[in-house]
């Protein structure tokens, strides 16, 4: 079993979430989503204008993660794409996947990350 050491890590810019509820993030403010079926499927973008995990700088870097629960998000068993530009580097990426998925710590990334299994990333 592989041991992840926890890196710090932060970041300053511009976030975007959106979702499939009928009207505000009932996961954000409820604890359930409110979309017809029940599910929760979001897109969250970023981008992130000045930051740095451990001696990477990630400036610049523009990503986005499709996330998709069958239910509430925190009953877990989502699934999860990543999306980073073309010009992000393999240092960055090797960055950003703990800071995402939860592993480095921090928040909200802590508390998602182990509600969902990483599907793909995309470049």
């Amino acid at each position: 079993m592989a041991t992840i050491t926890k890196t710090s890590w932060a970041m300053r810019g511009h976030g975007y979430e959106f979702c499939n509820c009928d009207f505000g993030c009932g996961c954000n403010f409820g604890g359930f989503p409110n979309s017809k079926d029940g599910s929760c499927r979001a897109l969250v973008g970023c981008h992130i204008l000045s930051g740095s995990a451990g001696d990477v700088d990630l400036s610049g870097v523009k990503c986005a993660a499709i996330l998709s629960w069958p239910k509430a998000i925190h009953e877990g068993n989502g699934k999860a794409v990543f999306v980073v530009d073309p010009s992000t580097t393999d240092k960055q990426i090797e960055m950003l996947g703990p800071i995402f998925t939860g592993q480095f710590g921090g928040m909200p990334w802590e508390l998602l990350g182990p509600t969902f299994e990483v599907a793909g990333l995309v470049k």
